[in-house]
């Protein structure tokens, strides 16, 4: 997926990417009592692209597109989205990517 999306990542600067990554840092803080959760390296990757949409791939590497940053109110819907798309991968649900809608 790096590959992929290597020409449309948001370098990890961009106060986007920096939110995205400090909502994914305090979720596995707050769930490190969780060994599935704490023994992931969990990196984050912004995808610049209208789809909104999210996944996180069993090896810990999160995928927000801006898409969904732009379907969603606040952080709180974010950490919502997140923590679903994170327990996905933590309970090795094989699916590729999911796509949510929010109206």
């Amino acid at each position: 997926h790096l590959e992929e999306f290597a020409e449309q990542l948001l370098p990890v600067t961009d106060p986007l990417h920096q939110m995205v990554e400090q909502s994914v840092q305090l979720l596995a803080q707050r769930n490190k009592d969780i060994p599935e959760v704490s023994k992931v390296p969990w990196s984050v990757h912004v995808v610049e692209s209208s789809q909104i949409n999210a996944f996180v791939l069993p090896n810990g590497k999160v995928f927000v597109f801006t898409g969904m940053l732009g379907a969603v109110a606040d952080v709180d819907q974010l950490m919502i989205v997140l923590g679903h798309e994170m327990a996905h991968a933590i309970l090795d649900h094989s699916v590729s990517s999911v796509y949510i809608a929010l109206c």
